[in-house]
């Protein structure tokens, strides 16, 4: 079975697993781990196996085609990936995305469910952007009304926006699941001839 469907069938079912993933993901402090450290924790990886569980955040700062340890410096520069989502995934709704059988063997490429990860996705962002500008702004005409401040803060609102975006991202990300069931009557005939499985599954990435 493919090892991304294995892991989100059992570990992405409920929102606290996910948000729980994500937290663990996103979390800044790993960028600060010491080149011993890591390395530590890779060499405890491969004699421990997996059981070490504490151990695994700090992969994060390994180069996944080398295998060597990031330099710190060059850590932080890993969030500007996140710049691709906004350029990658518009052309899923013409191209289609990948649709799986319950085992994980990919059936073809679907752009109902391209269509269905775009939109879900979208509902993500309106979330993670949404909500933070209308929590600050109601927060600071609060703070303001009760005269908290002496006069209108600009560095308030921009803290504050920063700030609730850094709490709601990771309940975005995990709002809906990664791994999302489609059913057969929703597939392009041609993609869904060749099997009689009632139920597929595609990724809707971040």
């Amino acid at each position: 079975m493919d090892l991304n469907l294995q892991f989100w069938r059992n570990e992405g079912q409920t929102f606290y697993q996910r948000w729980k993933h994500w937290v663990e993901i996103l979390d800044p402090l790993v960028i600060f781990t010491r080149e011993a450290d890591i390395n530590a924790s890779r060499d405890l990886l491969l004699n421990s196996g997996e059981n070490v569980m504490s151990s695994q955040d700090k992969k994060s700062c390994v180069n996944s085609s080398t295998g060597d340890t990031i330099p710190f410096f060059f850590r932080g520069g890993g969030v500007l990936c996140a710049c691709n989502v906004f350029t990658v995934r518009n052309f899923e709704r013409e191209s289609g995305i990948k649709v799986m059988r319950n085992t994980g063997e990919v059936i073809g490429m679907s752009q109902v469910a391209g269509k269905k990860a775009v939109r879900e996705t979208a509902l993500s962002r309106g979330i993670l952007f949404g909500v933070p500008m209308v929590i600050s702004e109601t927060s600071v005409y609060l703070i303001n009304r009760r005269r908290l401040f002496p006069q209108k803060s600009m560095f308030l609102r921009t803290f504050l926006v920063y700030f609730f975006c850094w709490l709601i991202l990771p309940v975005s990300l995990s709002w809906t699941p990664q791994l999302r069931e489609i059913k057969r009557n929703e597939l392009e005939p041609d993609l869904v001839s060749s099997t009689k499985e009632t139920t597929f599954f595609f990724y809707r990435g971040v």
